[in-house]
């Protein structure tokens, strides 16, 4: 299974009028082939190429990978299912002796 990365890496190069040889200067890295299948999506940069192109691009990586954000961002939304669900009997219950527990600790001072 392939995976695609939508980026915007592409459209910052050609913004600053940079060739990928440029960015390959800036990056210290050896081959184009590299850059080039980061730009078409089919890879990603490790996290120190990452934010050397932020630095060159003067961007966030939000900007430079927005779809994986909003990906991130609908995880974090997401709200966990309860392991155990507590009737509202018993959590009454347990805020009653949460209540007590802490008045008793005061209490011993």
């Amino acid at each position: 299974m392939s995976h695609f990365y939508p980026n915007k890496l592409l459209y910052y190069r050609h913004k600053y009028r940079l060739t990928q040889e440029d960015v390959i200067e800036e990056l210290d890295m050896v081959s184009p082939s590299r850059l080039s299948s980061w730009e078409q999506g089919k890879s990603m940069p490790s996290l120190p190429n990452l934010f050397k192109l932020c630095k060159l691009y003067g961007v966030t990586s939000e900007k430079l990978y927005p779809s994986l954000n909003q990906k991130a961002k609908k995880k974090l939304i997401k709200k966990p299912k309860p392991v155990v669900k507590i009737e509202p009997t018993v959590d009454k219950q347990l805020k009653q002796l949460a209540a007590l527990i802490v008045d008793a600790y005061f209490h011993m001072k």
